[in-house]
C-alpha cells in the first residue's frame, strides 16, 4: 500500500464508491459495472494505492453480510414457488457450466488440463445477483423471471463456492474423489450446512423474541451471518449455504420477532452496510489488474485480448445452450 495507512485507503474506496456509483446512476448503469470499470482505470495511476484482494478479508468479513442481506430479502413465497427452476439453474446450469468450461479451456487455452479448466469454470460459472437484476428490469421482464433470476442469484453463489472448493483442492491435492467420496461430501455440504444455518436461525429467532430494543436487535442482525458462517465451518460444512438458509429463515420471520423500531432502521442500516461492502468488492476487483498483469507479460496484449474474446464468446454460448 506504499505510504497509504488503512485509514486513508477505506477513505478514499468510501470516495470512489460513492462518486462511481453516483456516475452510474447518471449512466442509468448497473453500478457494479461502473464500479470495476473505475478500479481497473485507477490502477493504473502511477501514484495511486495498489491495494491486493486478501481471499480472507473478501470469505470472512464481506461475504457473510452480503449473503444473509439477499437471503433476508428475499420473498420465501416466491422462492418455493420457484424452487425447481432455481434448483435447476443454481446445480443444472453451474455443474453444467464448469464441465464445458473445463472442456472447453483445453482447447482455448494453452497449458491448461482438465483440473485447470474445472477451477476456471467454477469461478465464472454464476452471475452477479445485483447486475442480472439490474438488467432484469430495465428491460422489462415478467416478475416470476425476475425472481427466478434473483433467486438463482443468490443459491449460485453457494454452489459455485461449492464447486470452486471441489475443483480446487482437486488441482492442488491431485487426488481425484471417488463418485461416493464426492457424493457424500456434497450431501453433506449441502444438507448439513442448510441444517445447521436453519437450527441457529431459529436459535435467533428464539433469542430476539425476548427483545424490544432496536439497537440490540439490529445488533444481533449484524452477528447472526458471522456467527453462522463460522459455525458451519468449524465443522467443516459450507459456510455459504448455512448463512442463506439462516437469512432466509430469518427474513421469513422477520414480521413475528422484530419490534416496529427495529424493521424501519434495520433496514437502513442494512442497506447502507451492502451498498458499502458490495462497492468495495467490486471496486477491488477492478483494482487487482495490475497484480494479474504482473503474471502474464510474457503473452503479446493482441494474443490476450483474442483468448479473452474468445472464452467469453465460449462461455455465453454455453450458458445459452
Amino acid at each position: 500500500m506504499g505510504i497509504y495507512s488503512i485509514e486513508h485507503i477505506v477513505l478514499l474506496l468510501m470516495i470512489l464508491v460513492v462518486a462511481l456509483a453516483a456516475a452510474a446512476k447518471r449512466l442509468k448503469t448497473p453500478y457494479p459495472i461502473v464500479l470495476v470499470i473505475g478500479g481497473l482505470i485507477l490502477s493504473f495511476f502511477p501514484h495511486g494505492p495498489h491495494i491486493e484482494l486478501n481471499p480472507e478479508l473478501v470469505f470472512l468479513v464481506i461475504l457473510p453480510p452480503l449473503l444473509f442481506a439477499a437471503a433476508y430479502v428475499t420473498s420465501w413465497r416466491d422462492f418455493r414457488y420457484n424452487l425447481v427452476s432455481i434448483a435447476m439453474l443454481a446445480f443444472g446450469l453451474v455443474g453444467f457450466t464448469v464441465f464445458a468450461v473445463a472442456v472447453a479451456s483445453r482447447w482455448i487455452l494453452p497449458g491448461f488440463d482438465w483440473r485447470m479448466g474445472l477451477v476456471l469454470g467454477a469461478v465464472v460459472s454464476t452471475t452477479d445477483a445485483i447486475a442480472a437484476t439490474s438488467i432484469a428490469q430495465r428491460l422489462g421482464l415478467p416478475k416470476r423471471v425476475t425472481d427466478v433470476i434473483e433467486g438463482e442469484s443468490l443459491v449460485n453463489d453457494a454452489t459455485g463456492l461449492l464447486a470452486l472448493e471441489f475443483t480446487t483442492a482437486l488441482l492442488v491435492t491431485g487426488h481425484t474423489p471417488s463418485l461416493g467420496e464426492g457424493v457424500g461430501r456434497l450431501l453433506y455440504l449441502v444438507f448439513g450446512s442448510i441444517a445447521i444455518g436453519v437450527l441457529l436461525g431459529k436459535l435467533i429467532y428464539l433469542v430476539e423474541l425476548k427483545i424490544v430494543d432496536a439497537p440490540i436487535e439490529i445488533t444481533i442482525s449484524l452477528i447472526a451471518p458471522y456467527f453462522t458462517y463460522l459455525a458451519a465451518e468449524s465443522v467443516r460444512a459450507s459456510g455459504v449455504l448455512a448463512t442463506v438458509a439462516c437469512g432466509l429463515y430469518l427474513g421469513h420471520k422477520s414480521s413475528f420477532y422484530l419490534s416496529r423500531g427495529a424493521r424501519l432502521t434495520g433496514q437502513a442500516v442494512w442497506d447502507t452496510l451492502t451498498f458499502i461492502l458490495n462497492g468495495f468488492v467490486f471496486l477491488l476487483i477492478g483494482f487487482q489488474l495490475p497484480y494479474i498483469l504482473s503474471g502474464i507479460r510474457t503473452h503479446r496484449f493482441g494474443e490476450l485480448v483474442l483468448l479473452g474474446l474468445l472464452f467469453s464468446g465460449v462461455v455465453i454460448l454455453i450458458r445459452l445452450i
